[in-house]
């Protein structure tokens, strides 16, 4: 199983046939090529670590090969029920996986499916290549990116605002996504690498043609998994567009850089899929001596939003103009007071 996630190269291989599965669901639909941020090796073996493994975090000797530094564990990563063992240096990371739930991470695992699998998702790949990217500079956001004729738009907003929806309708008018929900920004160049995961959606309410539902996998309030059709790595982004649900009519506001930061820096750290990622990262990050302890998300969205026109869309319960008419516009929208 390989794909790019993140801006970084995955290659996966697992003993464990049921790991393997949701592997390449996780990886599924993703776009292939050279990382960015380099490479990810993740092996899934069926031993367990040794007895006196401990508990927690904890870094080992440097090993011989340069600036290469093994010995780091994470235990539990993510209360995921898997214990990682870490090779680290800048260019790539190499992770061994071994499925070692406690007695409560078992039951869990169990009776709530849907959650076991958001967890291995996020230790098995998406966290170990989020920590990998920022070792090269870049910074998780919460929000879809969607090449919009030619333009990058970084969409966010809050659970139930109607992003879905809009993207959707985005996508069925050509648009290509490269993320439906987390992106890496790398903020001295704009460009934003797409995190890939499984789209989680009632598709009975899409587009034909947007996406593709896998069979008996569903989630969390009665919807479906599945994978996008049309997906890119990468892009840079051109407009940053935050979305509101206030009851007023359909239509776009511009935003001051600092009111745009502040709201996209306030949707990342409320996002639930970073909520375990901060302490991961940070581990890691003081294990290896690699990377931020703590990535530059506010900085981060300061640059960006000082850098590109901001727009706050307000949408309504019917589908409003395509994105692209809103972003014409835009020199044009009045101003936030």
């Amino acid at each position: 199983m390989a794909g790019l996630t993140a801006g970084v190269e995955v290659q996966a291989a697992s003993a464990l046939g049921w790991v393997g599965r949701e592997l390449g669901v996780v990886l599924g639909g993703a776009p292939t090529g050279v990382g960015a941020f380099g490479r990810m090796r993740l092996e899934v073996e069926a031993t367990d670590f040794s007895s006196d493994s401990g508990s927690g975090s904890h870094s080992g000797s440097t090993s011989g090969s340069g600036s290469r530094i093994g010995g780091i564990a994470l235990m539990n990563a993510a209360t995921s029920g898997f214990d990682l063992s870490f090779d680290v240096n800048a260019s790539e990371t190499q992770v061994v996986a071994r499925w070692r739930p406690g007695r409560r991470e078992q039951a869990l695992s169990r009776v709530l499916r849907a959650r076991q699998r958001l967890l291995l998702a996020q230790a098995l790949v998406h966290y170990p290549v989020l920590w990998q990217a920022g070792t090269g500079g870049a910074v998780p956001i919460a929000g879809c990116v969607l090449m919009v004729q030619g333009r990058g738009v970084l969409i966010s907003g809050p659970s139930g605002v109607g992003k879905s929806t809009l993207v959707a309708q985005e996508l069925a008018a050509g648009a290509t996504a490269v993320s439906d929900n987390l992106v890496v920004l790398n903020a001295l160049n704009r460009i934003a690498h797409g995190v890939v995961e499984p789209l989680r959606a009632d598709f009975s309410l899409l587009p034909p043609g947007v996406a593709t539902p896998l069979p008996r996998r569903r989630t969390t309030h009665g919807r479906g998994e599945g994978h996008l059709n049309r997906r890119a790595d990468s892009v840079s982004v051109d407009a940053v567009v935050l979305l509101r649900r206030n009851g007023a009519a359909p239509g776009l506001t511009r935003l001051s850089p600092g009111a745009a930061a502040r709201s996209l820096a306030a949707a990342t750290y409320t996002a639930g899929e970073l909520r375990r990622y901060w302490p991961f990262a940070a581990a890691l990050a003081a294990a290896a001596g690699l990377g931020p302890v703590h990535p530059a998300v506010s900085d981060t969205c300061r640059a960006l939003c000082a850098a590109v026109p901001c727009a706050e869309l307000e949408v309504g319960p019917a589908p409003g103009p395509h994105l692209s008419e809103a972003l014409n516009d835009l020199e044009s929208a009045p101003a936030w007071t």
